[in-house]
């Protein structure tokens, strides 16, 4: 999808993940025996939004305002419980959920809410995620129209209070 359909604000799209309205699509999703079955499930059943900003084409051209938030994608994690566990517990954690193949965790983080500085809060992101929860982030995560599809999770995390994250990369100095 190149042009937005519609914009929604953060509580519609929690509504969207923690009520029934993808459960049968998620199910379908994570029963796929195949997967070019699962890729075309996801292709073809699953809203996304782009979460970093409100676009009138879907690129980083085409954005108009930045929303202050940055999707992070953790695919296949080994031990899932204790790394949600230990990420909803983290200050920086806005909104937390089962990806929508059900072995990923899908963060949302609060940072500047700024197209010059979203790659580089990004990086200190994958920094941060390093040091503290010892996991890598997806780096595609890094675009601003970057699309996050969209889950069904009853038990989305969600803390309203959680800080901004307003770290930069700092640049090693040059002698």
């Amino acid at each position: 999808i190149d042009k937005p359909e519609k914009d929604i604000d953060i509580n519609q799209l929690i509504e969207l993940i923690k009520y029934e309205s993808l459960k049968d699509e998620i199910e379908k999703l994570r029963s796929a025996k195949t997967k070019s079955e699962y890729d075309q499930l996801k292709k073809e059943s699953l809203p996304c939004v782009t979460l970093s900003g409100k676009f009138s084409q879907r690129n980083s051209k085409g954005l108009i305002s930045h929303s202050g938030l940055i999707q992070i994608d953790i695919d296949k994690v080994e031990d899932y419980d204790a790394l949600y566990k230990q990420i909803c517990g983290d200050s920086y954690t806005y909104l937390c959920f089962r990806s929508p193949g059900g072995e990923g965790i899908k963060v949302v983080v609060k940072i500047n809410p700024s197209a010059v500085t979203h790659l580089d809060q990004f990086r200190a992101l994958e920094k941060y995620y390093m040091e503290h929860h010892n996991t890598e982030i997806d780096k595609a995560c890094k675009d601003v129209a970057r699309c996050m599809l969209l889950s069904y999770d009853p038990d989305i995390f969600c803390n309203p209070f959680s800080d901004v994250y307003a770290e930069m990369p700092v640049e090693e100095r040059k002698k």
